[in-house]
Order: structure tokens, then C-alpha cells, then sequence
């Protein structure tokens, strides 16, 4: 039984330094709200980032498209 709790106590400890040196929270794995909290946002900045690049890249091939239609 100690080596499986000093297994976890490592694994939580590796995990706790993985979270306070890829993150602005200091609470590591025993603060989840605020870690869930955290992901859900990075999330949702992906998420703003790939729309408008989306938006973006169908602006440029629209412009491309006119380029081309103007040029025959």
C-alpha cells in the first residue's frame, strides 16, 4: 500500500509542477474549478482564433477569385 501512495503523491506532484509551470494557477490538481475554469477559456480562445482565421482565408480567396475574374 506505501509504495502505490508514494507512486500517486509523485505522479500528483509531477503533475502539480506541469500545472504551475503551463499555467497562471497555483493551486495545481487541488484547485479543479479554477483549472477547468482555465482550460475552458484556452478553449474558447482556439476556438475565437480558428473562426477567424476561417474568416480570413475566405476573405483572401474571395479577393484571390476577383483578381482572377478581372484579369480575363
Amino acid at each position: 500500500m506505501s509504495v502505490k501512495y508514494t507512486s500517486l503523491v509523485g505522479q500528483v506532484d509531477n503533475v502539480n509542477k506541469i500545472i504551475k509551470e503551463l499555467t497562471p494557477l497555483e493551486g495545481g490538481v487541488q484547485d479543479l474549478e479554477a483549472l477547468e475554469g482555465w482550460i475552458r477559456m484556452q478553449n474558447g480562445k482556439v476556438d475565437m482564433v480558428t473562426e477567424e482565421l476561417k474568416r480570413l482565408q475566405s476573405k483572401l480567396t474571395r479577393k484571390s477569385g476577383n483578381r482572377k475574374q478581372a484579369e480575363w
